[in-house]
């Protein structure tokens, strides 16, 4: 029992220290580089799960001061796991209704994140560039990926990791530097 147990330790040792760590992985791509003079991100948080499994590294890019929905910023998630774009859809889909009623356009909203967002792999990179009133250009692993036009729309998706009431409370609000969450 003792040498399962031990096994278990070096494995979750292992694993935490052969991911790559926040700054190692960070990485300026095309659209960061075209939209933004800043040549580091405003704000970064690895989500886990498990205790030792980094799912996605987030990095919010942007020029202005303080990140907010008045400004244009990106949203770059670097996966750390595969996913089907179905998948995809619905779990954004289901974060989306947990802020908004959203009853009446659920599955126009996950037509539209299923044609935005391919089937990911470990190591692929998505990059959503927000603009105010304008709504949201993506990308995946720097190839033009879809648009949302609808502002409203744009927002609902970026409030998955930036919504005050979002799952991950601690990383949302390290996101968005706000420090009374």
């Amino acid at each position: 029992m003792k040498n399962i147990a031990s096994y278990c330790l070096i494995f979750a040792i292992a694993i935490c220290f052969s991911s790559p760590s926040l700054a190692d992985n960070k990485m300026r791509t095309a659209e960061i580089t075209k939209n933004f003079n800043s040549t580091e991100p405003y704000s970064s948080v690895d989500l886990m799960f498990f205790v030792f499994f980094n799912v996605y590294d987030v990095y919010i890019w942007t020029d202005a001061e303080k990140w907010s929905f008045n400004d244009k910023f990106a949203l770059q998630i670097d996966y750390n796991i595969s996913a089907s774009s179905k998948s995809i859809a619905e779990k954004s889909v289901e974060e989306i209704s947990r802020y908004y009623d959203i009853s009446d356009s659920k599955k126009e909203l996950e037509e539209i994140f299923k044609s935005i967002f391919p089937d990911i792999k470990d190591g692929d990179i998505t990059t959503g560039v927000y603009t105010p009133k304008e709504g949201a250009v993506f990308y995946h692993n720097e190839s033009y990926s879809g648009k949302i036009e609808d502002d409203m729309k744009a927002k609902m998706f970026f409030d998955i990791w930036l919504h005050e009431n979002n799952n991950f409370k601690k990383e949302s609000c390290k996101l968005r530097k706000v420090n009374n969450c």
